[in-house]
Formats: C-alpha cells, sequence, structure tokens
C-alpha cells in the first residue's frame, strides 16, 4: 500500500483535516485468477473516517499481480492530537479466500501553548510593578506552535471578569504559525479608580486555531500584596530560605 495525500497540501505527509487516498498493489501466487475480489479497509480510530472503504478488482491474473491508484480515501478529522497513530486494516476476499494486513500512519497537527504572560504597568501606569486603581495594565504572551503540522490563521484574545476592570483589547490574529514558530500577543485593561486595595478579578488569554487551542489563566488582585500565611506553605511568593531548619 502507499497513503498519498495529492488532494490535500501534497507534502505526502498525513496531517490534520487532510482527505487521504491508499494505492493498493495485490499479487496472485495462486494458479487461478482472482476476478471481482474485494478490498475493504477499516479502523477503529474515532479521529478518521473512511470516505472509500472498499475497491473491487476486475482480474488479478494467476501467477500475476495487478495495481490500483486512489482505491480507497481516509478522511482526517480536524481535531486530530499532534504525532497521533492511526491504525488500520485491509481485508480482501476473492472467492472463499480472505487475506488480512495491517497499517499505522503517524499524522501531524499544531499544537498551540502559550507562554508566561507578563504585565506591564509602566506604559499607562506608576510602574511600581502591581495593579493599582486608575491604571491600564498592558498583558503580553507568546503563544508556541510545539506540534509538527504548520497551524491555519491563530486569533488571540483576552476576556476580563470582574467588577472594577474593563478590557481595551479586540481580538488580534497572529498569523498561522509553522511547527517551533511563535507569535506574540499584546492586550490591556483599564482598572477603576474606584477600584478597593485586594479586589481580585479573573483575566483569560486564548489562542485558537481551528479546533485547536491554548488558555492562560490569571487572577490578579489590585494594590499591595502581602503573605497572611494561609496558604500553609510558602509558595505564594518567591521566598529565599536560609539555614538548615
Amino acid at each position: 500500500y502507499m497513503v498519498k495525500d495529492n488532494s490535500g497540501n501534497n507534502n505526502q505527509i498525513p496531517e490534520f483535516n487532510e482527505p487521504l487516498t491508499v494505492d493498493l498493489t495485490y499479487n496472485n501466487f495462486g494458479n487461478s485468477d482472482a476476478v471481482n475480489a474485494v478490498s475493504t479497509i477499516s479502523t477503529n480510530d474515532l479521529y478518521v473516517t473512511l470516505p472509500v472503504n472498499s475497491y473491487t478488482w476486475p482480474l488479478i491474473a494467476s501467477n500475476g499481480s495487478a495495481s490500483a491508484t486512489d482505491a480507497l480515501t481516509i478522511q482526517v478529522n480536524d481535531y486530530i492530537p499532534d504525532m497521533h497513530n492511526a491504525y488500520f486494516t485491509i481485508t480482501t476476499q476473492a472467492d472463499t479466500s480472505i487475506f488480512s494486513s495491517g497499517f499505522g500512519i503517524t499524522i501531524y497537527a499544531p499544537k498551540l501553548v502559550n507562554g508566561t504572560v507578563t504585565l506591564d504597568d509602566v506604559t499607562s501606569g506608576n510602574g511600581n510593578g502591581q495593579i493599582d486603581p486608575g491604571e491600564t495594565i498592558y498583558f503580553s504572551v507568546p503563544t508556541t506552535n510545539q506540534g509538527h503540522c504548520a497551524s491555519t490563521e491563530v486569533t488571540t484574545q483576552l476576556f476580563v471578569f470582574g467588577d472594577y476592570v474593563t478590557s481595551n483589547s479586540p481580538a488580534t490574529t497572529i498569523g498561522p504559525l509553522a511547527p517551533g514558530e511563535t507569535g506574540n500577543s499584546t492586550f490591556s485593561i483599564s482598572v477603576s479608580p474606584d477600584a478597593p486595595n485586594g479586589s481580585t478579578f479573573s483575566v483569560y488569554i486564548t489562542a485558537t486555531a481551528g479546533a485547536y487551542n491554548s488558555v492562560s489563566s490569571l487572577s490578579p488582585a489590585v494594590g499591595p500584596q502581602y503573605e497572611d500565611f494561609e496558604t500553609g506553605n510558602f509558595q505564594k511568593y518567591n521566598w529565599r530560605m536560609r539555614g538548615s531548619k
């Protein structure tokens, strides 16, 4: 067999959302011709479908061979995980004889991963490193395609939920990302001058390309932050420890 993606991007690599075709070649080592033999492909994989799952051979001559181009088709869905291994069985029945063989293919897809979100209160704030009432805060986040296939157009967006904050930024596009490529997005929010110190809000930054996405979430607070030791450990802040106990 040979699996091809001529109807996809034709790079001969199985990828997400691609139609694939299967070429078949059979050898008949018997002393009788195989007439109207039927080859059928099957799979239990949930990430693919089989639009054309059978092929009828008009003739495979005795002690001869026959080939069929694009005999079977496989449709890869648009949300398959990167590096997913899909397995198939091809069963051929000629008269009362049945022959089966299996094969697997590795399918590539994008994998979007948001990196560390950074906050900027210098551009439109007082630059003291904290979120204060009345400031405009900028959030920047890198998005990397850690998959083995180029993505479609990546759209990023910031969502903010809280009583004293509003988003200033619409959704933005950072283009398709090749494997290993990173795009950067920057958004801003406004904090009400009436926001009380200690009030918290939720921020979500999404990166989406078709069915593939990554979500970053933060729960920042307004005003200075204090260690209250209510966490039961020293993980709330980046404490530096000294001593042996």
